[in-house]
């Protein structure tokens, strides 16, 4: 995998143009009009076509943001901007941003243990763990974080099943299988024991949990549909869930390819934002590196990307400042389809003029 320093820099909000706080400024008719049978309409079109629905499932919105604008918005029929959709395991990555607004006031240190209390026999070498390899995925905690429902699986046990009324508990009484911090894998039990961590500091209180995630994460960069859900116990399923609107979920890719920043404030530590998009240089996921709750493809300056179950996803090129969103429900079959369009499409829209 290539060095990280050769990731792009994280572009600046061109001048002239707004952040999207209120509305999503557009690059202007002209731009729009020019766009029209390009093979970048093309290939959206396609994507909205019974064949392309049986190749690579159902899509239900296509955003494409280019230079801080808004330059493509589709929907499928039915669907309009309004409508809020599943993050799913999106929501892994707007859960890291929360954990870097708590390093930037100074309420957690990633290299802090974890210390949860199944754990306290201090022999118990999962007293090691730490933020920062819960951020990694390496927990090196036992996880079949399989989809299927002919297979054993921890994650739909502990969404749906014996671990659901307590997902960071179900998924601390994990075995090691291998020294802490050193064993890669992906797993919505890691990203919930990361929420309690969050939600610690807010003594496990949802409302008070969701009024900072409104007031200092959501609300700063006109975020207004966001929908957080939280276990019986108030942990925030951070793995999971987070409802909002297509825009709004470009909002937060915007935050994301601006290293960060929104107009004038720096809402993530800078160092916080590069660590994110920076691939670990021991994963290898299926031809993607993983950073901080977040998917890497450093390759040719890099991209980045927020995916979820069924085929969401935020895919941000910081070298071509462009990002894409697509929405939709394509199942595990077809999901690796979907994905490969969605790359394919981030390709077009950065050779834009």
């Amino acid at each position: 995998m290539p060095d990280p320093t050769t990731l792009a820099p994280f572009p600046t909000q061109p001048t002239g143009v707004p952040y999207p706080t209120a509305a999503w400024p557009s690059s202007g008719p002209e731009v729009l009009n020019n766009l029209a049978g390009t093979r970048l309409t093309e290939h959206v079109d396609h994507v909205f076509t019974p064949e392309a629905a049986a190749a690579m499932g159902e899509t239900s919105a296509v955003l494409v943001v280019r230079q801080g604008c808004l330059v493509l918005s589709r929907y499928a029929t039915g669907i309009d901007p309004a409508a809020t959709f599943p993050s799913w395991s999106m929501c892994k990555t707007i859960l890291a941003a929360a954990v870097g607004i708590l390093v930037r006031d100074g309420r957690l240190d990633l290299d802090e243990p974890v210390a949860r209390p199944e754990w306290s026999d201090p022999a118990d070498p999962r007293n090691l763990l730490t933020v920062r390899d819960l951020l990694h995925m390496k927990a090196s905690l036992a996880w079949a974080e399989e989809y299927s429902a002919d297979v054993p699986s921890d994650v739909v046990a502990m969404l749906f099943g014996d671990g659901a009324t307590d997902m960071a508990a179900y998924t601390a009484d994990k075995p090691l299988v291998g020294a802490p911090g050193t064993v890669y894998e992906y797993s919505s039990g890691t990203s919930n024991l990361l929420a309690w961590v969050f939600g610690k500091a807010f003594d496990h209180d949802p409302v008070r949990q969701l009024e900072f995630l409104q007031h200092e994460l959501f609300e700063p960069i006109g975020i207004t549909t966001a929908l957080p859900k939280f276990d019986p116990v108030g942990t925030w399923i951070g793995s999971t869930y987070c409802f909002a609107t297509a825009e709004d979920f470009a909002r937060f890719g915007l935050l994301l390819l601006r290293g960060g920043r929104w107009d004038e404030r720096q809402l993530l530590p800078a160092a916080f934002a590069e660590e994110l998009r920076t691939p670990q240089s021991d994963v290898h996921d299926d031809g993607w590196g993983y950073g901080l709750q977040s998917w890497t493809r450093p390759e040719a300056g890099g991209f980045f990307a927020c995916k979820g179950y069924q085929g969401q996803y935020i895919f941000l090129s910081p070298a071509h400042d462009t990002m894409v969103v697509r929405l939709g429900i394509s199942p595990e079959e077809v999901k690796k389809a979907a994905a490969d369009w969605t790359v394919a499409l981030l390709e077009l829209a950065c050779a834009l003029p």
